[in-house]
């Protein structure tokens, strides 16, 4: 085969839309090129044609990475932006300590390691070498690290590019944090993940000093912070660019809420308080003290109808793109106070485990004030046939392209009444978890011919008929990707 042919067979593979599957088949075609000077000409062929891609989709296969631990040459990592390891590889860190030092990786401007213990030693040991210089994306999530490795990525030198840092899942504690904030040479700085590290009182203080002027995203979830730390980040002059913050499982309550609304925060885009014991007492303090979000999530908090309706008919309401509400008690009522709002910019809304019933579903629907909604989560809603056929019936359900409607006991009935929807050409992705679905169910789903343009199906094959799931497997309707994910889960 000549040059001309494999050419050919690249601008093929490259011409589908950029993703996993893309970038693996163009790096098996630049594996199977000779070794010799026209492999340049493939090279340099991908890395043109890939200008436009993430870099984060542009991940160095393991076997560039191996070839390179044992000093072979791998010229096709000039195509690769990324290094990413997790813990399905058994020899992650010795891997990254080797390759850290190789020349040839000017290209790589992403490391991201999950799940392997490096720990602070081998940590020192990466850092300063060429792959460390010119990283604009780190995140080395469960690493091992504890404050001593924190003030060696600080100290390290070399990340002055660097965009985004990720330490979620190591023990750095306060300490480490302080020694970030006092020596991090790193003014692109804009997002900065502290999820689960250990961080105590002084954690908000010191993450609010005048060190990033530029963060955009602050993530401090699972840190145990309470109300004096809210009120820390509340009352912090440093943070005017933030647009994101997320305080998810932290103690907050509503006092830590509304020290947090009463601060200089105002201009936040997205705030995730999940799980941070936030009542109706603290939706009513974010109702007042913001008016420029637009994704608020709150799941797993008890906020009731009183709280809702305060926050739906707030000024913050009229820019709100993504309201989570999952597991709230809000009941039908809470419903009929989300359906009256007319949240014109809303495009997700999740509901999940709110007990809506029946009459919170038609209360939804019946307002017509949600049709910019395209992705809808109603699990674990007690929903039955009434309220499925409101549903189907509204303008909601025209523009979806996400539906949830999992744990609500549904069987063939619901099922085949689902089916009678004459927008489900819009769907994208239809999530029916929970009870097992008999057969009758099944094959309904497969003879439906509105489902063509599914990309994802959920079931639970583990409680479905083995009939019902050949007829889905073998569905002419059914995108290949569909058949595939369930053929695998049987």
């Amino acid at each position: 085969m000549g040059t001309q042919d494999r050419l050919g067979q690249l601008r093929a593979a490259l011409y589908m839309a950029p993703g996993g599957a893309t970038w693996r088949r163009a790096c098996d075609l630049l594996d199977r090129w000779p070794a010799d000077a026209d492999q340049e000409v493939g090279i340099d062929y991908v890395d043109a044609h890939l200008k436009g891609w993430d870099d984060s989709l542009r991940v160095a296969p393991l076997r560039w990475l191996l070839a390179l631990e044992h000093g072979h040459p791998a010229p096709q990592i000039r195509v690769a932006r990324a290094i990413a390891l997790t813990s399905s590889d058994p020899r992650g860190r010795e891997i990254l300590e080797r390759v850290s030092s190789a020349a040839p990786l000017a290209p790589i401007n992403t490391l991201s390691t999950r799940e392997i213990k490096i720990g602070d030693r081998s940590l020192a040991r990466i850092v300063g070498g060429p792959l460390w210089h010119g990283l604009r994306r780190l995140t080395l999530q469960s690493a091992g690290l504890e404050p001593d490795g924190a003030a060696t990525v600080a100290r390290s030198g070399g990340l002055e590019a660097l965009e985004a840092l990720s330490l979620a899942g190591n023990a750095i504690e306060d300490k480490g944090l302080k020694a970030l904030v006092d020596a991090l040479q790193s003014p692109r700085l804009s997002s900065l993940d502290l999820t689960g590290c250990g961080l105590g009182a002084e954690a908000a203080e010191v993450a609010s000093a005048p060190w990033a002027p530029g963060l955009r995203r602050l993530e401090l979830g699972r840190n145990g912070l309470t109300e004096g730390a809210a009120a820390a980040l509340g009352a912090s002059t440093s943070l005017g660019a933030l647009a994101e913050l997320s305080l998810s499982a932290n103690p907050l309550e509503d006092q830590g809420v509304a020290s947090l609304s009463r601060g200089a925060l105002g201009g936040l885009e997205g705030l995730d308080l999940s799980l941070c014991r936030v009542a109706d007492p603290g939706a009513l303090a974010l109702a007042r003290g913001f008016e420029r979000l637009r994704a608020l999530r709150l799941a797993n908090n008890p906020i009731g109808p009183q709280g809702v309706e305060a926050l739906v008919e707030a000024p913050l309401a009229a820019s709100l793109e993504v309201l989570d509400l999952s597991l709230a008690a809000l009941g039908a009522q809470g419903a009929r106070a989300i359906g009256r709002a007319g949240l014109a910019a809303l495009r997700v809304l999740s509901l999940g485990g709110c007990l809506i019933g029946d009459e919170g579903a038609r209360a939804l629907v019946d307002a017509d004030g949600l049709a910019s909604v395209r992705h809808l989560d109603l699990s674990a809603n007690g929903i039955d046939l009434d309220g499925l056929g409101a549903l189907i019936d509204s303008p909601l359900f025209e523009g979806l392209e996400h539906l949830d409607l999992g744990f609500n006991d549904f069987n063939a009935a619901h099922v085949e009444l689902l089916l009678r929807s004459p927008h489900l050409s819009s769907l994208r992705v239809l999530r029916l978890m929970g009870r097992g679905l008999g057969d009758d169910a099944l094959k309904k789903l497969a003879a439906c011919p509105a489902l063509s343009n599914l990309l994802e199906l959920h079931l639970d094959p583990e409680r479905a008929n083995a009939e019902g799931l050949q007829a889905l497997i073998r569905s002419p309707h059914l995108h290949p990707r569909v058949r595939a994910a369930l053929s695998c889960a049987t």
